[in-house]
């Protein structure tokens, strides 16, 4: 992949190719004569075989990734929690002149303390989707969807920015690679969904590189650009707090530096390159693309009115915690970058556990050798071409990331929006977009056949490693069946506030609190979280953080002895090893009957035989039964019991 030659800003548009046409998006110009015409028209096929090829990739993502669309997200691990953000914001979101979301102390979970729900992976603009569907058609695939769409604007936003400045084929390489070849992300989903939408981030990060290369060139912005790049910003806050938005403010950071750096030093030289870039005539240019502008301001004005209130609020919520370091933290070894997608060796291969241990997630840290390959190849004809500091922000940005330890080298802690990063491979979601956008740095002439070669050789070697990565994804769908909603109906439909889930799990992603009340964290983490079907307030909390204090009450009423697990290990225990003594069914017993609980949900799967017996002996016959995806059976036995 490489760029058009270099064109100064006020130079004629070329002629022919991809540059002809008032279409275009993103740029100056001026209305295609009758000669321009069949151009124009060709130019017009083209964008319609790109546009549909990505769609079809996108079609594809949706058939082999997120595979299921029967209806909610119902899995094992986060995967359970991140309808219930939306259900949370369904539950605590007033609309009015400024929104409002309620995150003070609640019942709801913690039960019956309460607590401050604001370490969770909020997803404005996820948790707004969910919201609107859900209230306006009920229980459906709206996550699903919502990743789908994501998908689709990734590829096709990134695909209208670059098609002027790279024309048809190299912004297509460009929007396909960035979105579809991003492997990390794609076994991201479904249970880390919160970092897998990318779209505005994505798109941030190439008008970041469109705007930055422009000015090293000299080349005019446009206002529409500019007004991109206005907008993205604030859309930015819609996507994950925690991560996605930072590495995107990232990207603005590094460039906005090196760009005031540029300035600084074109005014020693006695140039003006301000004056030089910015556009013309700008009000003019947006009044002649009214539909661009209104849509443009329509997003801006959505951004401004609705996410960034609700961030704030979430933002101010955190002050009222205190936190040293990031808690928690998890790192991989850097030289998994050097392994390909193949189907035995590489990020998805027992060969990579063995050699580097176990990591966050799979392909942290690994791209693949095509993507290496492109860019390093870009970086090559850059150098010749003396135009490596168009890329200066992107490798400042990937070194940054790639160096980062969240305790040994905190490079990304520079940044303040990266205070809480503990989980340093995450980064690795914008590693492709940063290579496919330096690979634009070559300059490839098909002509020679030695480059025709090279660059067959490098996408036959995409499309093995795509295939591989694809083929080797899965998750098991869970889809919820008649009993399982009878289940929910049937806790939903019992007098009384909450429901005791037995065993319950109150966990903190900084380890406060996991060993002692969440000792079966890989099958109860997030069983709270079916309080969005059934409405009942529950005692378990999966937070990001959690402090001590929150945990507290219920180590003073003594629930950690209470827990036996098989197994020390978390993720590896898989049920008691024994039932209650005496002392330990007068603690459950007391808290039991001192708060208002229409019923206990007991998961038997997890007890040892015969303590399913003893709970019905003591408290009645089940009234519901059903099984879930992790904890297996679950049992009713409602408080009130039939006569």
């Amino acid at each position: 992949m490489g760029a058009p030659e270099t064109r100064m800003a006020d130079e004629p548009l070329p002629s022919s190719g991809v540059y002809a046409g008032r279409h275009e998006l993103f740029e100056e110009g001026t209305r295609p004569d009758r000669a321009g015409a069949s151009r124009a028209l060709s130019t017009l096929r083209a964008d319609a075989f790109c546009i549909g090829a990505l769609l079809l990739a996108t079609l594809a993502f949706a058939l082999v990734v997120v595979r299921d669309f029967s209806g909610p997200l119902v899995n094992v691990d986060d995967t359970n929690a991140l309808e219930h953000l939306g259900y949370m914001m369904e539950e605590h979101l007033t609309l009015g002149v400024l929104p409002r979301l309620q995150l003070e102390s609640t019942r709801a979970m913690l039960y019956p303390f309460g607590t401050l729900v604001v370490f969770l992976p909020w997803g404005v603009e996820r948790d707004l989707v969910y919201t609107l569907l859900h209230g306006r058609f009920g229980e459906g695939p709206w996550l699903q969807l919502y990743q789908v769409a994501s998908v689709a604007i990734s590829s096709l936003g990134t695909y209208f920015l670059l098609r002027r400045e790279e024309g048809a084929s190299r912004a297509v390489l460009v929007a396909f690679v960035g979105t579809f070849m991003n492997f990390y992300a794609v076994y991201k989903f479904p249970h880390h969904m919160n970092v897998t939408p990318l779209h505005w981030a994505l798109l941030s990060i190439v008008v970041d590189f469109v705007l930055f290369r422009r000015l090293v060139r000299r080349q005019r912005w446009s206002a529409r650009l500019v007004l991109a790049r206005i907008v993205l910003l604030p859309l930015l806050l819609g996507l994950d707090i925690g991560y996605v938005v930072g590495y995107a403010l990232l990207s603005f950071a590094v460039t906005s530096i090196a760009a005031i750096v540029l300035v600084i030093r074109a005014r020693r030289r006695g140039e003006n390159l301000v004056a030089a870039v910015l556009p013309r005539a700008p009000l003019r240019e947006l009044r002649e693309h009214p539909a661009t502008t209104i849509l443009f301001a329509s997003l801006l004005v959505v951004a401004l009115w609705l996410y960034l209130p609700i961030v704030a609020q979430i933002f101010l919520a955190t002050r009222k915690f205190t936190f040293s370091g990031p808690g928690g933290s998890f790192w991989a070894s850097q030289f998994r970058l050097l392994f390909p997608y193949l189907p035995f060796i590489g990020p998805q291969s027992k060969a990579m556990v063995a050699i580097f241990g176990d990591a966050e997630g799979i392909g942290e840290f690994s791209t693949g050798w095509a993507l290496l390959a492109l860019a390093i190849v870009g970086l090559r004809g850059a150098k010749r071409r003396r135009e490596l500091v168009v890329y200066a922000p992107i490798l400042a940005a990937f070194v940054l990331c790639f160096l980062y330890h969240p305790r040994a080298l905190p490079t990304l802690r520079l940044f303040p929006w990266f205070q809480f990063n503990r989980v340093a491979g995450r980064a690795t979601l914008f590693f492709p977009i940063w290579f496919a956008l330096v690979a634009l740095g070559a300059h490839v002439d098909f002509a020679v056949a030695r480059v025709r070669a090279w660059a067959t050789a490098i996408g036959l070697f995409a499309a093995v490693e795509t295939v591989t990565a694809y083929a080797a994804f899965r998750y098991d769908v869970f889809r919820p069946d008649a009993s399982f909603w009878a289940y929910m109906t049937a806790v939903r439909e019992e007098p009384g506030e909450a429901v005791l889930d037995w065993p319950f799990c109150i966990s903190g992603g900084n380890g406060v609190a996991t060993q002692d009340l969440c000792p079966y964290y890989a099958l109860t983490s997030t069983t709270y979280a079916y309080r969005r079907f059934h409405k009942k307030d529950v005692v378990g909390l999966l937070l990001s953080r959690m402090t001590e204090a929150q945990a507290k009450p219920f180590y003073d009423l003594g629930f950690a002895k209470l827990f036996a697990p098989d197994n020390p290990e978390i993720r590896t225990a898989r049920r008691q090893t024994r039932c209650f003594d005496e002392q330990d069914w007068q603690t459950f017993e007391t808290f039991y009957r001192s708060h208002d609980f229409a019923g206990v949900s007991l998961y038997p799967d997890l007890l040892p035989e015969g303590c399913a017996e003893q709970f019905t002996s003591r408290f009645g016959a089940p009234s519901a039964e059903t099984r879930l995806p992790a904890e297996g059976r679950a049992l009713f036995i409602p408080r009130r019991q039939p006569r």
